[in-house]
């Protein structure tokens, strides 16, 4: 198992390598393009387009809300926001026979720190008490998390998250996020890269683009 302090360095690594990597909105607008069909000279200027690998998780051209677009599963059983100014790292991509998916995304943020978001859904994992507690270990494991878990609630699934730092390296959000009903969740650690002339403080802005992120979440386990 890797170490988590060597795992959340592996993240501020990717930070920089996304985000030094490449660099229009259509509101309300119910019809949706596909980008497939477009020229690429048409695509949008953002990192989330600009990226073929990315965009082939976005169907639609369109933001779903302000600086945000759908994303969509290769495994077929999940949604969620992807940031407009976030890539895809395809050497980090694995998915297995649409059971598990995982991949790490660098996010560079307009007025925010840099970003690295790690996701990693399991169809199979429980949430029967038990496994809920197997899934909370692994991520305060996987993360080095001391503070205790919250617990929020949206339409169709229940968010698990937690605060962590990394000596005085990076800072961020952990959660374990599963349907309502039903086996299967997502981990996801959104981390940023602390400011090394100050101590880490975590930012309400970087804190909402995350609990934003994880609470998008939308299961389909048909």
């Amino acid at each position: 198992m890797v170490k988590p302090k060597i795992r959340l360095l592996f993240f501020l690594v990717i930070i920089l390598l996304l985000a030094g990597c490449q660099m229009n909105r259509n509101e309300n607008e119910p019809v949706v393009k596909k980008h497939s069909e477009k020229k690429e000279e048409e695509l949008p200027k953002t990192r989330a387009f600009q990226n073929a690998f990315t965009r082939g998780f976005i169907a639609s051209t369109d933001e779903v809300e302000n600086g945000y677009y759908a994303f969509t599963s290769k495994t077929g059983h999940y949604t969620m926001l992807f940031p407009e100014d976030g890539s895809i790292s395809k050497q980090s991509y694995s998915n297995e026979e649409s059971k598990t998916e995982s991949f790490l995304a660098g996010i560079k943020n307009k007025g925010l720190p840099n970003a690295s978001l790690s996701v990693s859904y399991n169809a199979n994992t429980s949430n029967t008490a038990k496994g809920l507690q197997y899934s909370l270990k692994f991520l305060k494991s996987q993360a080095d998390m001391k503070e205790p878990f919250h617990q929020k609630k949206t339409n169709d699934s229940v968010i698990y998250w937690s605060t962590f730092t990394i000596d005085q390296d990076a800072y961020g959000y952990g959660a374990y996020i599963h349907p309502s009903t039903g086996k299967g969740g997502i981990e996801m650690i959104y981390s940023v890269k602390c400011d090394s002339a100050a101590k880490c403080v975590f930012d309400k802005e970087v804190k909402n683009q995350a609990s934003r992120i994880f609470s998008s979440i939308r299961f389909d386990h048909k």
